[in-house]
């Protein structure tokens, strides 16, 4: 019989393998730092395991697991014992996403697991690649959040952020960084490119709606959508004009007569969309697929959040 060594999660999976085949009920024992042996579960079924429950333990604690198993005779054996060490935490920026487009006050936030109330994260940028330095500090836990006004950089300036996470006095882990584009010039176009294999783009079109639209370019009757207006290599495409960039635009692809039935939306029984033309000023969409794309690929590496 042998102890299978735990993995770092908060909950250690800790399994054991018997040889033989009579009825067998194994016990898991585990100790923290060199502490008295512990019960932590019971399992008379192959593949015989428990779940340690290490939400509490400081990261680096040295845990050891053993098992004791007992047969339909009363005999007992006791496993070698394993060693593991709990993991860090770990911390995660959930926003910016990756490439974004920003402008004025961007929106900074983290999670952590495992999570702790007593957890403090420090929010930190560099800009084009100089020092890091602090935009502030949060512990509102579960979720730590940051707001970091770009108003004073340059158009185009690149800004990486990362999170750094106390969750000890003295002890620290730091997030992976995602980058920004500062863009201060307004966007007055947007542009929606479809594609579809079979080439026909007259008989669909876009019902669009939204407060960043500029005047009359909201589609005014649903059974009417405005056409595709032009085709590139990737299909066709429609123009936009936009009056306020950091709004939603809103859109249904949905068939355009006489060609096309217009009760008929692609993908069928779509929801409505949305982008933001500050964020992703120009957008791919492909036939039967509900996903928004941010690049000509249109494919996982380019999939927009959801605006």
């Amino acid at each position: 019989m042998t102890v299978v060594s735990p993995q770092g999660r908060p909950r250690m999976d800790v399994t054991a393998d018997v040889g033989g085949d009579s009825f067998y009920e194994v016990t898991f024992y585990a100790r923290a730092g060199g502490g008295d042996w512990q019960a932590i579960g019971t399992d008379d079924n192959a593949p015989y395991r428990v779940f340690h429950d290490v939400w509490d333990a400081e990261p680096g604690t040295q845990m050891q697991y053993k098992a004791v198993v007992i047969d339909n005779a009363g005999h007992t054996r006791e496993s070698a014992p394993r060693t593991a060490h709990e993991a860090k935490p770990a911390i995660t920026l959930e926003a910016p996403n990756e490439a974004q487009r920003v402008r004025g006050t961007v929106t900074v936030r983290a999670t952590t697991a495992p999570e702790h109330a007593t957890y403090k994260v420090r929010f930190e940028r560099s800009v084009n690649g100089g020092a890091f330095t602090t935009v502030s500090t949060d512990d509102s836990s579960p979720v730590y959040t940051a707001f970091d006004d770009t108003s004073s950089l340059p158009d185009g300036a690149t800004v990486t952020y990362r999170a750094v996470l106390t969750y000890a006095p003295g002890k620290t882990v730091t997030s992976s960084t995602r980058r920004a584009t500062v863009v201060q010039t307004p966007v007055t176009e947007a542009v929606i490119h479809y594609n579809r294999p079979d080439g026909d783009y007259d008989a669909w079109g876009l019902h669009l709606f939204g407060d960043a639209l500029a005047p009359g370019e909201g589609t005014a009757v649903y059974g009417t959508p405005t056409p595709f207006e032009g085709t590139d290599s990737f299909g066709g495409f429609h123009e936009i004009g936009i009056a306020d960039d950091t709004k939603r635009v809103g859109f249904i692809v949905h068939g355009r007569p006489p060609d096309g039935n217009s009760d008929v939306k692609d993908p069928p029984g779509a929801a409505d969309r949305f982008f933001n033309p500050l964020a992703t000023p120009e957008i791919w969409l492909r036939q039967g697929d509900t996903r928004i794309f941010s690049c000509e690929a249109a494919d996982s590496t380019c999939v927009v959040p959801s605006a």
